[in-house]
């Protein structure tokens, strides 16, 4: 409902009263206002409006009206669509509201929304992005016009000059413009004519990060064109050895047959390599054809449109392809390591074998299946610069330039296995995990230091001690026990969501390092006091209790330090004591879910 539920608040009912009166040109409360939410009605009625009509067939009642009241979102027919077009070309009143980032979270494709495409023909349209707190509500000047910002941009590129401002506001209405138009859009047009000719001179990578607003509009245009580029045009990206690698020269494409464990969940690791504007073939089971599975190509996904820098495109780097034959091709610009993807259920697949044709071998242990004498011998040294590292708890995609050294493998999976079993333990999840977690490690990422998900990304400065077990003997790595404990907080099953209900409001960055705590505790004999380590420590954890008890300037609760709390419960009732509340909540869940 556009109006209902937040007319009454702050000065919103002003703004809705004066937007009636401009798209009528009716200043009083004569007005004739069609629409279909009866909350709207009932907050006009209560306004003063004599004439609303409420009609869910409202596209029959415009002849009638002043002003349609309506969301234009997801779920409006051509006819409608026609219907509101006709009514405000002949003159009538559009009030309508909706959240393009929202509806892209749905799926919906903003390009063929049907709010946008009646929008587009007055020029407007609702993007993907959304405001920060802080910022600024609309654009200030004619820049937030996207064909005036395309007409600077190429004056600019022209040997003309603009400021700072005025390239930052034209770049972000263009970055905003390319989510919502068409490809076929007159103005798209001349915005991929201008966009391809500076592509060339645009390159973001971690040695050469972009800034620039205009130059990021390029990147993100480049990134939507590469989305789905047909196999056939596909070339490697100009960036792709600098973000990610150089796959070297003479490396063999190779003819081979692969063997995965189809029984978990998630992404199976293949062991293979797609060179960048290369293409492989893969031919699978037929038990595997059409039934949702699909090929990931390369574990890079995170969005990094919102970083005020960029070390790679935005996104466009990884690709999926749906299994929907037995021989499936697969490529991109910037390759990637192959991956099965059977999604969140277990397929029950048993083992699983598969022809792969024109892929480089990367190094892949996997613990339980893979000796150390067989990594040596034959995984090590695999010329792909992604290695694929994985156990029933954990798998994890890192650089190859990592593991080159790499004698043990068993002993780091097997740490990373116990790390993750504890956390398990601790949370009594263990029933309901299907498949490992997913370490990806990138050279950006979209968020924070590390952030959750699956994969669980991380960036390469930051996690290299993935792989350092001497480190995570003496250490442990609390940054990526954190992590994990994020996907405890949802259960492996993804049922539960961060803010679940052990969780108080707010708190989903404190409960979530309840796990870190039981796994630091747990794989590490004596931690540094340093950064997290003093949560091993119960007097340390008692000291700071204390201190955030008696500390007068934290006025209330919700201002005292949470942390010593819940350390505080297992150093004194045992791990044991929060695996059985945390069973009793998943049997809550699953069987009293109204409490």
């Amino acid at each position: 409902a556009i109006f209902a539920n937040v007319g009454d608040q702050l000065d919103s009912g002003r703004l809705y009263r004066n937007a009636l009166a401009w798209a009528s040109g009716i200043a009083d409360q004569s007005v004739r206002i069609v629409t279909p939410s009866a909350g709207t009605r009932t907050w006009l009625i209560a306004q003063g409006y004599t004439q609303v009509t409420l009609r869910s067939d409202w596209q029959n009642a415009l002849g009638s009206a002043d002003v349609l009241v309506t969301e234009l979102g997801r779920s409006v027919s051509p006819a409608q669509q026609q219907a509101v077009a006709s009514f405000v070309t002949a003159g009538g009143g559009l009030i309508t509201g909706g959240t393009g980032w929202g509806y892209a979270s749905l799926g919906s494709d903003l390009t063929t929304l049907p709010g946008n495409q009646v929008l587009r023909q007055a020029g407007l349209a609702w993007t993907d992005g959304f405001r920060g707190s802080g910022t600024q509500l609309y654009s200030s000047t004619e820049l937030g016009n996207a064909t005036a910002a395309l007409a600077m941009v190429n004056d600019l590129w022209a040997g003309g000059s603009a400021s700072a401002s005025q390239q930052a506001e034209a770049g972000k209405s263009l970055q905003a413009v390319l989510s919502v138009l068409p490809d076929d859009d007159p103005l798209m047009l001349q915005i991929e004519q201008a966009f391809s000719a500076r592509a060339a001179s645009v390159a973001a990578t971690p040695a050469t990060p972009v800034s620039n607003a205009l130059d990021k509009s390029v990147l993100t245009w480049e990134a939507q064109r590469l989305l789905d580029v047909p196999l056939d045009q596909i070339v490697a990206h100009t960036t792709a050895d600098a973000v990610y690698g150089v796959v070297p020269p003479a490396a063999s494409r190779e003819a081979a047959t692969v063997v995965i464990d189809g029984d978990p969940s998630g992404w199976l690791a293949t062991g293979y390599y797609a060179a960048p504007g290369e293409i492989v073939t893969i031919e699978f089971p037929q038990a595997m054809v059409g039934r949702g599975f699909r090929v990931q190509l390369s574990g890079h996904v995170d969005n990094i449109s919102s970083r005020d820098s960029w070390s790679r495109l935005p996104f466009g780097v990884a690709r999926s392809f749906d299994i929907n034959a037995a021989t499936v091709r697969v490529g991109s610009a910037f390759g990637g390591a192959i991956y099965v993807d059977v999604g969140k259920t277990p397929a029950g697949l048993g083992e699983v074998v598969l022809n792969v044709a024109g892929a480089v071998a990367a190094p892949r242990f996997v613990l339980g299946r893979t000796t150390n004498e067989e990594w040596l011998a034959s995984q090590r040294d695999n010329p792909a610069p992604y290695a694929e590292l994985v156990s029933e708890g954990v798998a994890m995609s890192v650089p190859s330039a990592w593991i080159r050294d790499l004698d043990d493998p068993t002993a780091l999976m097997t740490y990373w296995n116990e790390a993750t079993a504890r956390e398990d333990y601790v949370g009594a999840l263990e029933t309901f995990r299907s498949g490992p977690e997913r370490f990806n490690v990138d050279v950006q990422i979209s968020a924070g230091l590390l952030h959750a998900g699956y994969p669980i990304q991380g960036p390469t400065w930051a996690s290299e001690e993935l792989v350092d077990l001497e480190s995570l003997l003496r250490e442990g790595n609390w940054g990526y026990f954190h992590e994990l404990g994020h996907e405890m907080q949802r259960r492996p099953d993804e049922r539960y969501g961060n803010d679940n209900a052990y969780t108080f409001p707010g708190d989903v960055e404190v409960t979530v390092n309840i796990f870190a705590n039981a796994a630091l505790e747990a794989m590490v004999a004596e931690p540094p006091l340093s950064g997290w380590g003093w949560s091993a420590y119960p007097k340390e954890v008692m000291l700071r209790a204390s201190q955030t008890v008696h500390d007068a300037a934290a006025v209330g609760f919700d201002a005292k330090d949470p942390y010593p709390f819940y350390f505080q419960l297992a150093d004194g009732f045992g791990w044991d004591a929060y695996r059985q509340v945390f069973a009793g909540y998943h049997d809550d869940f699953a069987n009293a879910p109204q409490l």
